[in-house]
This record gives C-alpha cells, structure tokens and sequence, in this order.
C-alpha cells in the first residue's frame, strides 16, 4: 500500500483527491471482504461435509460392512539383525522332486459305437 502524503502541506483540492482515492479503496476492500467471507462460508460447509463423511461407517449408515474393505493388520515381530540364508559351507538340503508318472489307459470300444469323423 502506498504510504500516505503529509495532509498539512496539501492544498483542499488535493485532499479532496486524496479522500476520494481513500474512499474507493475502501469500497474494493469492502467488496473484497465480502466475497472472501461467502467463499470461507462455503469452505466450513464443504469440510463439515467432508468430516461427516469421514465419521460415517457400516454401524452408523447404510454402508455395508462388505464395502469397507479390510483393515490390514501389522505384525508385532520385530525385523531381525541376522542376514537370511543358513551357514556359510553348509550343504543344505532340499525336499526331491518325484518322478512324473505317465500312464495310458487303454479303453475297448467298438467302432460302430465312435462318432463319424470326416477329414
């Protein structure tokens, strides 16, 4: 903001001017005011409504229990220091795969009993 002249050295005609210029100022600070008041009105309802939202559950509305989704639980182990894996030089051992088995089954059946197949 612009700092203000010394009123005593000023002639009528230009403190008219200068209470003039204080008065449209006002007028845009007053209208400045007034629409930062409506949109902080409008900020409350809308974080009022955000905070209902927030408090809301399947207890206290009609939201299933199923759309709340599931909370996810922490485990109370703590991390170890150890690195993973077992002892440097030891042969470990793991379980064998077994060997896959194929057989075939052999079914009788007599040809007049097979549908027609055409190439």
């Amino acid at each position: 903001m612009e700092s203000l002249p010394d009123l005593a050295g000023l002639t009528h005609a230009q403190n008219d001017e200068v209470i003039h210029a204080l008065r449209d100022l006002v007028t845009a600070l007053r209208k400045d005011v007034v629409e930062l008041k409506t949109e902080v009105a409008s900020l409350k309802m809308e974080v009022a409504d955000l905070h209902g939202q927030l408090a809301k559950n399947s207890r206290n509305s009609s939201i299933p229990s199923s759309a709340e989704g599931l909370k996810k639980t922490k485990s109370m182990r703590k991390k170890g220091t150890r690195p993973p894996g077992g002892q440097p030089g030891h042969k470990g051992s793991t379980l064998e795969k077994s060997p896959i088995r194929i057989t075939s089954w052999i079914i009788p059946c007599r040809r007049y009993a097979m549908p027609a197949v055409r190439p």
